[in-house]
């Protein structure tokens, strides 16, 4: 099943009729910092990170974001978790992807991506945590599938922790509606974003949809946090269980069908109640378990 996941993404990587429909939506994956792209070589990476660590903590954000929605609520928490991990150690690495396209051309992107900065980052690679916000989690998912050639550098190899924050892995029930859910979602602020993006009938929407299965199994040596959100204070609650985040359903967060299979047996879970899908991107909770957890 993976190597027909592989040939797929191999396969579609271009996306050529997505990028001439959606233009606006034709963003190359690449490594940001202060706004700009990094190039991904020796040069490159030691002028963008002059204190570079062997620690890579690399960030991935959502459908519809871009890299600075994880500074949303700075001014509540004082901080960001890259600003508080690059206090213990770790280097932040923030990616912007094209959300648009589909989870097997972003993972082959993001695979190829990771290989080229590890290979030239400025010292010695030991340790890589991966984490991803919503559709980013998937990403970060698909990327872990492609096949590399085995070197002693294989990014893959060196990745200890991926980290998902609200993260459909089995699919985000409010875009099931999507023939009729972009009127409604416009309604609301916090999701008036998601209303636009349902319209466009986007690759990456459709993914949202769906999720991505067992057809693509973790990593076998990565710890997996699965991190969920519910608007109430339990998930227990009803209208928490049945709107989760607003987005998605802690089920779906954690990888649980109904059935009781799991997609990441052993995975620490996490609930982070009173808040959406979006403040998951710089929650105190998160915030605390993330230092526990890449201690």
């Amino acid at each position: 099943r993976e190597g027909r996941f592989v040939t797929s993404a191999v396969n579609g990587l271009i996306g050529d009729r997505l990028l001439r429909e959606r233009p606006q939506l034709a963003i190359p994956m690449a490594v940001r910092r202060d706004g700009r792209d990094v190039e991904p070589d020796a040069d490159g990476l030691a002028a963008a990170f002059p204190g570079a660590t062997g620690r890579l903590v690399v960030f991935l954000h959502g459908l519809c974001e871009n890299e600075s929605y994880w500074t949303r609520h700075r001014d509540r928490t004082g901080t960001t978790y890259g600003e508080a991990l690059a206090a213990r150690g770790w280097t932040p690495v923030f990616l912007r992807a094209n959300t648009g396209l589909g989870l097997r051309e972003n993972g082959v992107a993001l695979a190829s991506l990771m290989q080229r900065v590890v290979d030239a980052w400025p010292t010695e690679v030991t340790r890589v945590a991966l984490v991803g916000h919503s559709l980013g989690g998937l990403v970060v998912r698909a990327a872990g599938a492609v096949a590399a050639d085995p070197t002693p550098t294989d990014w893959n190899r060196l990745v200890s922790d991926v980290v998902t924050l609200g993260t459909p892995h089995l699919g985000a029930p409010i875009a099931w509606g999507i023939g009729h859910g972009s009127r409604g979602l416009s309604v609301l602020p916090e999701t008036a974003a998601f209303g636009r993006i349902l319209d466009w009938r986007s690759v990456g929407v459709h993914d949202l949809v769906a999720g991505l299965a067992e057809d693509v199994p973790p990593l076998p040596h990565a710890r997996y946090r699965l991190v969920a959100a519910t608007l109430t204070a339990s998930q227990r609650h009803p209208v928490g269980h049945v709107v989760g985040d607003l987005l998605v359903r802690p089920r779906s967060a954690y990888g649980r069908d109904r059935r009781g299979r799991e997609l990441f047996p052993g995975a620490e879970v996490l609930h982070v109640g009173r808040t959406d899908h979006f403040g998951l991107l710089n929650h105190p909770e998160v915030h605390r378990a993330m230092e526990r957890w890449l201690a």
